[in-house]
């Protein structure tokens, strides 16, 4: 009785013992095929970011762009260019997100810049890279400070997920304009490329720049 019992029991084991290398084979299975799937997505989405027929172009911006809508300022920048002329000696300005956004935008008007978040030893930028203003489409990239107060790309992509800078390069012509912008080595010298040097008076230079609450603190000499 006991010997008919042992195949099946030997059978069992050995199905017990191989359970564990059949669920890895299926796993990685699973993974290539996500991994496929993530890589044929990532080629459809070049093709259509380069083709961009309009019945399929115009419904996937809406979906890329995940409903946001940039806030909207009415100013404009002559008052900041006013207190920073206005300086004597040495001091310090802020630059709140309203006043950085209008620089910004301002700065990049061609393509119209759009919105401006500051958090601590963060900056996120949102741009529109499209000629078509009623149609746009936003990316979203976020410059964190680091310890030794340079500034380093944490993500870039649309607003609904992130994609590599270089297909947005290769996609896009308007995202040269904003390269040299996002790729400054600290806080400062981005805020040098975002000013209009033009309205500065020829005695009047920013020396340095930091991250205090929702603010940009600029320490502005004139000599």
């Amino acid at each position: 009785m006991d010997s008919q019992f042992q195949p099946k029991k030997s059978n069992l084991l050995i199905s017990i013992l191989k359970l564990p290398f059949h669920l890895v084979r299926s796993l990685r299975s699973l993974i290539i095929t996500l991994m496929i799937l993530v890589q044929l997505g990532l080629v459809l989405i070049v093709i259509l970011l380069i083709f961009r027929p309009p019945s399929v172009w115009t419904p996937f911006k809406k979906y890329l762009n995940s409903n946001y809508e940039p806030r909207v300022y009415l100013e404009n920048s002559d008052e900041i260019y006013q207190e920073i002329n206005a300086v004597q000696g040495r001091e310090e300005l802020s630059l709140d997100e309203t006043q950085l956004s209008v620089l910004i935008s301002e700065k990049y008007n061609a393509f119209s810049a759009a919105d401006a978040l500051i958090s601590d030893h963060q900056l996120t930028l949102y741009f529109n890279i499209e000629e078509e203003k009623k149609a746009p489409l936003w990316i979203k990239v976020i410059l964190k400070e680091n310890g030794d107060h340079s500034l380093n790309i944490d993500s870039i992509g649309f607003i609904r997920f992130n994609v590599p800078e270089s297909l947005i390069k290769l996609v896009n012509k308007y995202f040269i304009k904003i390269n040299d912008l996002i790729h400054q080595k600290s806080l400062k010298d981005l805020l040098i490329e975002i000013l209009n040097q033009d309205k500065f008076d020829k005695n009047v230079f920013i020396t340095d720049s930091w991250f205090e609450e929702n603010r940009l603190i600029l320490n502005v000499e004139k000599q």
